[in-house]
């Protein structure tokens, strides 16, 4: 079970620009990127505004959570290096796998390689400063996320898709009451016990 997981989790970031070669898939993508991204700074907007009508927080608990939901990075539809001009980024993801050596029908080497750079990964990034631009998982998964040690929340590409969202003139509503759902309780996983 390990490996299978494995292997698909640590080829994610290179399946979304291969599902963007189909041409009619990228305008959707790039569409989904910015109304979700615009949905998530109005739903900050509104959480602030409801953080000063309370009454049971004092104001300057008031002024800490409204800093720490101004200062949550929105992470949507996939890392910025990934694509290129909505094209997908060939030279960063050779940069990103490059030491990685892949052989076929030998899938047990393969995983190790892939542990085996992901500690390089870590090991490289240690004593340098947080990037706080960094996934904490793929574009291809359905799901969402808030990351409480780099305080930003996570809209997958995987995860903009029906129920979820979806395009079109009219569904403003429909998007709010299901993504916009999610929004909100990403966003208030910042102030709960594992975030707050």
């Amino acid at each position: 079970m390990f490996c299978s997981s494995f292997g698909h989790r640590h080829r994610q970031l290179a399946d979304l620009p291969m599902a963007l070669r189909v041409q009619h898939q990228r305008p959707i993508l790039v569409v989904a990127d910015t109304s979700v991204e615009e949905m998530v700074v109005f739903l900050k907007e509104s959480f602030s505004e409801l953080l000063e009508e309370n009454t049971w927080m004092d104001n300057v608990t008031k002024e800490r959570a409204k800093e720490k939901v101004d200062g949550m990075m929105n992470l949507v539809a996939y890392p910025d290096w990934l694509l290129s001009a909505g094209e997908p980024n060939e030279t960063a993801l050779e940069e990103y796998y490059g030491r990685v050596v892949v052989r076929d029908g030998r899938h047990y080497e393969n995983v190790r390689n892939f542990l085996t750079e992901n500690v390089i990964q870590d090991l490289e990034r240690m004593g340098k400063g947080v990037d706080r631009h960094r996934w904490i998982t793929t574009p291809s998964v359905v799901n969402a996320f808030y990351a409480p040690t780099l305080n930003s929340i996570v809209f997958p590409a995987g995860f903009l898709q029906p129920p979820f969202y979806m395009l079109g003139d009219g569904l403003a509503a429909l998007n709010y009451g299901a993504i916009g759902m999610v929004i909100g309780h990403e966003i208030t996983h910042g102030f709960d016990d594992i975030g707050g």
